[in-house]
């Protein structure tokens, strides 16, 4: 059930076979003389089937406003969307994984510099952008084998440079692992790590992150298109700030439908099914599979870049600073060492190859500095390329 149900709710016509048995259970307990109950019933049977039929016609109109930049690609029986272009003359191409389940043009805007320079690939995981909805449940190690099977069947060559953020920092430390010879270098832009979430307080799981998901496929399934994330940000000023950071990076992006092809059901449900895997059972479970462990990239040029230390996840107010300690349960002197850990585990990468170099982020910059300092960025990936091309010459 756990897989058959999200895979399901991800089709966006399925709202309308849901609906349909709403109202036909209304009309069941009209007929058993149940009147109240069945005209309750038929009420939302009838409001979800409006929603659900404007959202089927709503998808079809982006669709066909917003057709895929790049190109499908079969990937066994279901196709991700690949976005890959300049030339790799003297460079390795560079592959980008953006944070959190988002679609590849999450890092359009590093995306645009890189083109210029070499091949530059942007791929929506499945489920997300212009790719198709894939098997449930997501999991690292299944989008590990998805994104090679892109590129190999898009005829990308490599060996490539793969950047990721966050959560794509860890989709593409494992594609190293499994596929050592593809990549020529990584680069790892504040990795998610397992240990972030087993460690840490139990609120600061990603139990929130797994029911927005599963609530905006749902909002979306019956036509209300609505962005959490920017109604989140009307009570909470530094949400704010970072949404309009983001959505300021990506203009050329959203200009080719990047926000509203996320309006598919399939995308808040693919990112629930994803995410949770770092729960406490979803890593017991995935852990083996999904996890890079000390040594396992042997000689690979890696650099592991983070903030300088976790000070952004301090509140700015000493009164947010006490209802986030009452929240996590832990006294001033707990959260100082819920810091201090978070602060270590973000260089846990460094242990997974001899040939790893940790880089700080800017001063004041936190988890989302692609977009606070994208030319910082730029400037570490440019190195890295250029350390790869001497690393392939010499091989």
């Amino acid at each position: 059930m756990r897989n058959w149900i999200p895979a399901l709710l991800s089709r966006d016509w399925a709202g309308v076979p849901i609906a349909a048995l709403i109202l036909l259970a209304g009309l069941a307990c009209r007929l058993a003389g149940a009147a109240a109950v069945g005209a309750g019933l038929l009420g939302i049977g009838l409001l979800l089937l409006a929603g659900a039929l404007y959202h089927m016609v709503r998808i079809a109109g982006i669709r066909a406003k917003f057709a895929p930049p790049g190109k499908l690609v079969d990937v066994g029986g279901y196709r991700l969307h690949v976005l890959a272009e300049g030339e790799a003359r003297h460079l390795p191409a560079i592959v980008w994984i953006p944070g959190a389940h988002s679609g590849g043009l999450a890092l359009h805007h590093l995306h645009l510099t890189f083109r210029g320079r070499t091949r530059s690939i942007l791929i929506d995981r499945a489920g997300t952008g212009w790719s198709d909805v894939g098997p449930f449940p997501r999991s690292t190690a299944l989008e590990a084998q998805e994104i090679v099977a892109a590129l190999e069947n898009a005829g990308e060559r490599g060996p490539f440079v793969l950047a990721g953020h966050s959560f794509g920092g860890l989709l593409v430390a494992n594609i190293a692992r499994r596929r050592p010879d593809l990549v020529c270098g990584l680069v790892l832009l504040d990795a998610t790590h397992f240990d972030f979430f087993n460690y840490g307080p139990a609120c600061m799981r990603p139990t929130m992150m797994c029911m927005v998901g599963n609530l905006t496929g749902l909002l979306h399934l019956f036509g209300i298109h609505a962005d959490l994330f920017a109604l989140v940000g009307r009570w909470q000023p530094d949400v704010a700030r970072l949404y309009a950071l983001v959505r300021s990076r990506l203009t050329d992006a959203i200009s080719m439908g990047f926000e509203t092809i996320e309006w598919r059901a399939s995308a808040g449900f693919s990112s629930a099914s994803a995410l949770s895997e770092l729960s406490v059972t979803g890593s017991a479970r995935a852990g083996f599979d999904a996890l890079v462990h000390d040594g396992e990239l042997d000689g690979l040029p890696v650099f592991v870049v983070t903030p300088q230390d976790a000070s952004e996840m301090r509140p700015s107010t000493a009164q947010a600073a006490q209802k986030l300690r009452s929240r996590m349960g832990v006294d001033e002197a707990g959260f100082e060492r819920y810091l201090a850990i978070m602060t270590a585990v973000r260089r846990r990468y460094l242990a997974t190859s001899t040939h790893s170099e940790q880089i700080f982020a800017p001063a004041g910059n936190g988890h989302n500095f692609p977009y606070e300092s994208p030319a910082f960025v730029e400037d570490v990936v440019d190195r890295m390329l250029h350390v790869a091309a001497i690393s392939l010459r010499h091989v």
